[in-house]
């Protein structure tokens, strides 16, 4: 029965007085409903039983708008199906999304004056656009209680508004694939799952595929190794799912990196070929000394990371730097330097975990780099924390449930990080990302130019400054057709002299320095910054307990158990400067750690010095072996020397593969290298093209590195050294070109 002759069936029963009739009328009403489409039966209106004439005329009267709504909608909208207690309130006439307008349409009775309220429903943009309509219901003086009805009904249908969408995009696969200029592959596009990404390489194992702006439009770049050249790729399509490039839009805090045309990517692609790590880092080194009035250490390890930051998505691990220092030090011109020339930065003030997770993603790790400023209040944050605390190794997620569809999403977090506050925070509350970080403070200078005002100097005008900028955007482009070309290239497997959790912080940069006449001075860099780390791990309140410990330890005289309340009575007993509070007893206020409290105490006596916790009756007992306290005891205030060797593999005489270190007497030479493979390859990183780099047959770079001198600590390595004044006229005839990138 045709859905006009239903309508009318429904309206003329709304008349009927007797109960007979009405129950004649629900069975022809039930009757005509088994031939309406089956999309509308979950939201057509319940039948009420038993058939009282009131609540059937009820009935009736939802049926005929609900007849009337639906027969008037275009094929285009979707009704969502109403909760049972908003259907008990009586106060929706109608429901629906119009996926022409992108418009949620909400239509009210009488009780609110017959309102209609309207708001654009963005899928992509889901919680921003349910605050929108929040709102609306606010200003439209919708109560709270039926405003979370009317949320809590739109929460669940978001599953079917988004399938919804996507059956009415069928059939636009061509059309897409048209924009996308990728109708090869020979799939069903239209039921994969789209997503964005700045960078992608299915973690190494695929060709590195770069975002870019390419002649106006959104593409990934990858380095085509047969062809020995950088091609656009418009999209990337995997058996179930499409990975997309962002548009200008998208980019989160940072410009996206623009060429103008095809021939503007391979001169500069020509330029990666002959660029090594040692000239790339000189040169970004001469960009953080223009913009910087900060000691030499400072402006190395900015530097070092400017161009390890390229590379970051083949770390194990990457460290945190945070600068602090207050107004008018310059610790923003250090953040804003690195976000001019560093690998992808977001520069972000007002920090949001949210944003963070989102910018971030979960499709793959090293999506970009952070740069937090005004950051003091950062542990205050739980979530932010959690980043920062998982965020240094690329095994690291960050769970949490999708507000929409209720259902878990993983998060990946890693990347390298710089945090900007006028004040470190509290040790306590921010040691797990303190551990993992190289701290400095900045000091107020004069720097030879002004960051941000380069930034903006065609903006201005000003044809200096100008210039200045197109140094920066030109050694962006270079960095990125660097990475691109050397993207495969295999890290040497070292050893640097120890272990732990500064083994973590280091050998990733020294990997991807070694060999590289500026190894040296990465090293001493990093070898300065971990150990200002260490001493600052010795002034934390474990560093404080620690020698209290020890001596009730040793000079107790109880076989190593010493008594919680006795350690208790000679902190709050002068120990440490403060004022402790008689109707707080278990509490300490003191002067250089904040409030101790006892129970935090014990947590370090028994989980970071080691003691075996006991319940005795004159209160808790720690026993501790003085050998393995002296070992703890170690870990404050010890300072870390580099010894970088080449750990090589080999047989040995039972066929099994085995690691030796090399020592400073078998120093890694060109003539060793020839041993170990035709152009002196070893599978180590490439440096790009040097005297004992050539370029193989058929144009393609070699992978190869061959050091010109030892890499290890020696007179000969020092002398070689390059000289940082020395460089000058090399890098202003790289300047002067542009790069290369010049049009």
């Amino acid at each position: 029965m045709s859905l006009f002759l239903l309508k009318i069936i429904t309206i003329t029963i709304t008349k009927t007085k007797t109960k007979t009739k009405t129950i004649i009328a629900v069975i022809l009403v039930k009757k005509c409903f088994q031939g309406v489409e089956s999309t509308w039966k979950s939201n057509f209106p319940q039948i009420p039983e038993p058939f009282e004439q009131e609540p059937v005329l009820q009935w009736l009267d939802l049926v005929s708008r609900y007849m009337t709504d639906n027969s008037n909608a275009s094929p285009k909208t979707l009704s969502l199906e109403l909760g049972k207690r908003l259907t008990d309130e009586q106060i929706v006439r109608s429901y629906f999304y119009d996926l022409k307008t992108s418009d949620l349409i909400l239509q009210l009775n009488h009780e609110y004056s017959d309102k209609d309220i309207a708001s654009v429903l963005k899928l992509d943009e889901w919680e921003s656009s349910v605050k929108k309509f929040e709102d609306k219901l606010t200003l439209q003086e919708i109560s709270s209680e039926h405003m979370v009805m009317i949320l809590d009904t739109l929460a669940a249908n978001s599953q079917a508004i988004a399938d919804f969408a996507k059956s009415k995009v069928k059939g636009k696969g061509k059309k897409r694939s048209k924009r996308d200029g990728n109708d090869d592959s020979g799939k069903d596009e239209k039921e994969q799952q789209e997503f964005m990404a700045f960078k992608y390489s299915n973690e190494g194992k695929a060709d590195l595929h770069e975002a870019v702006m390419l002649a106006g439009k959104s593409t990934f770049l990858k380095y085509d190794t047969k062809a020995n050249k950088i091609v656009s790729i418009p999209k990337i399509v995997e058996e179930i799912r499409t990975i997309t490039s962002p548009y200008i839009e998208n980019y989160p805090g940072y410009s996206p990196i623009e060429f103008s045309s095809v021939e503007e990517v391979e001169r500069f692609f020509e330029t990666a070929k002959n660029s090594t790590i040692e000239t790339l880092y000189l040169e970004a080194k001469k960009i953080a000394s223009d913009y910087n009035d900060q000691t030499e250490e400072q402006i190395n390890l900015l530097a070092i990371d400017i161009i390890s930051s390229y590379f970051q998505d083949k770390f194990p691990a990457v460290h945190y730097d945070i600068v602090t220092g207050g107004n008018g030090s310059g610790k923003s011109a250090y953040g804003i330097t690195f976000v001019s020339v560093g690998y992808r930065p977001a520069y972000l003030m007002d920090i949001n975990a949210v944003n963070i997770f989102r910018i971030l993603g979960s499709v793959e790790i090293g999506q970009c780099t952070l740069v937090l400023d005004e950051a003091d209040k950062i542990c205050d944050n739980p979530d932010l924390v959690s980043i920062l605390k998982s965020g240094y190794s690329p095994i690291g997620r960050v769970s949490r449930v999708n507000d929409v569809t209720r259902q878990p999403e993983f998060f990946r977090p890693f990347c390298f990080k710089i945090i900007l506050a006028e004040s470190i925070p509290n040790i306590r509350d921010a040691k797990g990302f303190r551990d993992r970080s190289f701290e400095t403070s900045a000091l107020r200078g004069s720097p030879r130019f002004d960051i941000k005002e380069d930034l903006e100097a065609e903006i201005q005008g000003n044809v200096q400054g100008k210039s200045r900028l197109d140094r920066l955007i030109n050694f962006k482009k270079r960095m990125l057709t660097y990475r691109l070309l050397h993207f495969k290239d295999s890290l040497p497997d070292i050893d640097v002299g120890f272990g732990g959790r500064e083994k973590e912080l280091v050998k990733p940069i020294i990997q991807l320095f070694y060999g590289s006449r500026v190894q040296r001075e990465v090293e001493s860099t990093l070898e300065y910054f971990l150990n200002l780390r260490n001493e600052g791990k010795g002034t934390g309140l474990e560093a404080a307990l620690y020698p209290m410990v020890w001596d009730m330890v040793i000079n107790g005289k109880t076989g190593g158990k010493i008594y919680h309340r006795d350690l208790w009575a000679k902190i709050i007993g002068g120990e440490f400067p403060g004022a402790s509070d008689k109707n707080k007893p278990n509490e300490y206020q003191s002067e250089d750690f904040g409030t101790i409290y006892r129970q935090t105490v014990g947590t370090i006596l028994e989980h970071t010095f080691g003691g075996k916790r006991e319940h005795a009756k004159k209160g808790n007992t720690f026993t501790f072996d003085p050998p393995r306290l002296d070992r703890v005891g170690k870990s404050y205030n010890i300072k870390s020397k580099i010894k970088t060797r080449l750990v090589i593999s080999h047989s040995n005489n039972k066929g099994e593969q085995v690691n030796t270190v090399n020592t400073i007497g078998e120093a890694h030479t060109p003539k060793n290298d020839k041993k170990k493979g035709e152009n002196g390859s070893d599978g180590r990183f490439s440096r790009g093209n040097s005297s004992s780099n050539n370029t193989e047959k058929g144009g393609e770079p070699s992978v190869s590195c061959s050091p010109s001198s030892p890499v290890h600590p020696s007179q000969e390595a020092e002398e070689q050294a390059p000289n940082f004044d020395s460089v000058s006229e090399e890098l202003e005839d790289i300047y002067e070109d542009g790069g290369g990138g010049n049009d």
